[in-house]
């Protein structure tokens, strides 16, 4: 074979190469019809995704409060939970003893203002923080046991980001007045911006700036990285390449998230007609459960189930009336949808003590958690699921 032969073999083996890769790509994005979904509400036992729950209840000191409604993180670094809310960040063991402060707020070296993101390298074993507002921060850096290092990008603001490399983070672009060029940007660790995707979520303000318009969600499954932006109906995955390729798509008619809620945010806290926003997303190896904001009701969680390619929207229990997987394993009474990814297979839901005081007075044979000595001042009560891969 001659070399204008071989070249023109090889062109060929290139162009069905790429071919296949479109191919692939079309093909593995993945559409949730939520008002199909919506319509035929169902009741899900907790059986039918895990095979064990584990009540881990948080040690309750003054130097250790948590305000469940602003947690922003739980994570897992070196067996003992790690645990972030706008105020502050906390280590406790796995049998909810807490050991302690990670940095503190303040202005100076190891402090923070208000919580934005916090991040478990498990390359480098450390825990990485930053601040929702300040620019000061940058992101302040901790080894394991919560002992300060070093801050990355000083004087930088960076809210909803993840760490897609050793040396890559990627960062979303706020949205306040709907004329950001941008939406993600891939920066270097020293700051530089290495390259941007560009906005497509555009809308004129004509009333209070929404700052949901500033949200954005990032998840890890399986190595892979994903991001959703906020009033955005796809989930990206992000692509070592520094792409945005999306992965999953919220489809939907009845239910609206339209421009005319972004730019006015008094609309949208007063709006009488339905509208639904992704709001909270965790995948794994077999499951994707995505929160769903959806007017007059709140959160009404939704999941996927990979394997038999079904979307279902979780009713509320009839008995506790609270929306998610009721607790069939160990018997008791309280329903719970994951909120937070531990590790791939392995996801938390948050209880307050105010709720499960509330129903063990209407059932009180039915809540088994005395050991808890929970009061309506404790600290909230952790629920660590085991997801299986082989269930419905």
């Amino acid at each position: 074979m001659n070399s204008k032969s071989l070249i023109q073999v090889l062109i060929q083996i290139v162009c069905v190469f790429i071919v296949a890769s479109c191919s692939t790509s079309e093909d593995s994005l993945i559409v949730f019809d939520i008002d199909k979904a919506t319509i035929s509400s169902k009741q899900f036992n907790l059986s039918s995704i895990a095979n064990s729950v584990e009540y881990v209840c948080l040690e309750t000191k003054d130097e250790c409060l948590i305000n469940e409604a602003s947690i922003v993180y739980i994570g897992v670094v070196n067996n003992n939970f790690l645990i972030a809310d706008l105020n502050g960040c906390y280590m406790f063991d796995s049998g909810g003893r807490f050991i302690k402060q990670v940095g503190r707020k303040g202005e100076g070296p190891a402090e923070h203002a208000n919580i934005g993101t916090v991040f478990y390298d498990e390359k480098t074993k450390s825990i990485l923080i930053s601040s929702t507002y300040s620019y000061a921060d940058g992101i302040l850096v901790f080894d394991e046991k919560g002992n300060y290092k070093k801050t990355l990008l000083s004087n930088t603001r960076l809210p909803d980001w993840t760490i897609l490399n050793d040396s890559i983070i990627v960062s979303n672009i706020p949205n306040y007045l709907g004329n950001s060029v941008t939406k993600a940007a891939f920066i270097s660790l020293n700051g530089d911006t290495l390259s941007t995707v560009a906005n497509d979520d555009h809308f004129r303000m004509n009333g209070s700036v929404l700052n949901l318009n500033n949200r954005a969600v990032f998840y890890t499954n399986s190595n892979n990285k994903y991001y959703m932006r906020n009033f955005n109906d796809t989930i990206y995955l992000i692509s070592y390449m520094q792409k945005l390729i999306p992965k999953y798509v919220v489809s939907s008619s009845d239910h609206k998230a339209s421009n005319e809620l972004r730019a006015d945010g008094n609309k949208f806290a007063n709006t009488d007609f339905d509208y639904i926003i992704p709001w909270s997303i965790i995948e794994t190896d077999r499951f994707l459960f995505v929160n769903m904001f959806r007017n007059k009701e709140g959160l009404v969680p939704y999941f996927y189930d990979k394997k038999n390619e079904e979307f279902f929207s979780i009713a509320k229990s009839i008995k506790s009336d609270l929306y998610g997987f009721t607790d069939d394993l160990t018997g008791n009474i309280l329903s719970f949808f994951p909120q937070y990814q531990l590790s791939d297979n392995l996801v938390c839901a948050v209880l307050s003590p105010n709720t499960i005081l509330e129903l063990k007075k209407k059932f009180p044979d039915t809540i088994n958690l005395d050991f808890c000595y929970l009061n309506e001042y404790s600290n909230p009560v952790l629920s660590i699921i085991k997801i299986t891969t082989d269930r419905l």
